[in-house]
């Protein structure tokens, strides 16, 4: 297995069989269609402004204010600076080696929505307590901030276009201290809380990875972090099919729904699923992230 510079966060689905892929892609494409034609309604009237060295998207002087807020807001709160320059430059760095060159040549920076400006402030809300000046006090011994930087790119130079499903949809990236959101493709999930998902998790990854260990010993479903224990000895299984991939997946995908649907992650997907299998309620994963999350504001 190659070395990698950078944790990656492909949300994606467990593959389905060859009929319901077919039929996939062609809702996907509909469903494509779709938002593109809700998109061209809305830049009618919208244009892409600079706010420093970023592009974004309004339609009104009330939109740009509200961009300019969060931008400012996000520095000054979180410590985090939306610099999609600093994510194409560790996204490049990353797929040295491992994707073809002119996929590497293709990748360029996106403008940003402004949905997704306020999906990304409120998924760097979830961690307030451990970003920017918050640090200093519910971590002043820790380690500097996992991540300063956030930025929009169109895909990932290692995604196949061949294969529908093969989208990455967030990377962060350990040594850069960035990560990335990339711009939707016919496959990617839907809904007001989409983008807000992939930061969730991505930004999970910065923050909780250390924690990997204990992780897997509480939830006792993990023997290594891509070795599963035996069925018979599994106590709890993973949110869904995607966190099933290993424990880190798991990990920042259960710290995921802990934030942005608890719910989902303390009942399961309500089809029924056996106990220590994926899908399956996670009243121990709920357990142990808010324990930390409860530590963060303890007294010191």
């Amino acid at each position: 297995m190659r070395a990698r510079s950078a944790v990656r966060g492909r949300l994606g689905t467990s593959p389905a069989p060859s009929g319901q892929r077919r039929l996939g892609g062609v809702l996907a494409l509909q469903r494509m269609a779709g938002n593109r034609a809700v998109r061209a309604l809305i830049a009618r009237d919208a244009k892409v402004i600079k706010i420093g060295n970023e592009s974004v998207r309004v339609a009104s002087d009330a939109e740009t204010a509200e961009a300019e807020r969060i931008i400012k807001d996000v520095k000054t709160k979180f410590g985090v600076s939306f610099d999609s320059l600093a994510a194409h430059k560790a996204t490049m760095a990353d797929s040295e080696g491992s994707a073809p060159e002119e996929r590497r040549k293709a990748l360029a920076v996106r403008a940003w929505e402004l949905d997704e400006l306020k999906a990304i402030e409120r998924a760097l809300t979830h961690f307030a307590p451990v970003l920017g000046e918050a640090r200093k006090k519910t971590m002043p011994k820790g380690p500097p901030q996992e991540f300063v930087n956030v930025g929009k790119l169109n895909s990932s130079p290692d995604d196949d276009p061949k294969i529908l499903g093969d989208r990455t949809r967030g990377q962060f990236f350990h040594d850069a201290q960035t990560f990335a959101v990339f711009e939707p493709g016919p496959d990617s999930p839907v809904g007001d809380d989409a983008v807000e998902r992939v930061a969730t998790h991505e930004i999970a990854h910065g923050i909780f990875d250390p924690l990997i260990d204990s992780f897997m010993q509480a939830t006792g479903y993990w023997e290594k972090e891509k070795v599963k224990r035996k069925e018979g000895q599994r106590v709890e299984g993973p949110p869904d099919g995607y966190a099933d991939r290993n424990a880190r997946e798991d990990l920042a995908q259960s710290v995921m729904y802990f934030f942005v649907d608890p719910e989902r992650l303390k009942k399961g997907d309500g089809r029924g699923r056996a106990k220590g299998t994926w899908g399956n309620p996670c009243p121990k994963r709920y357990a142990f992230i808010q324990k930390v999350v409860a530590g963060w504001t303890k007294k010191r």
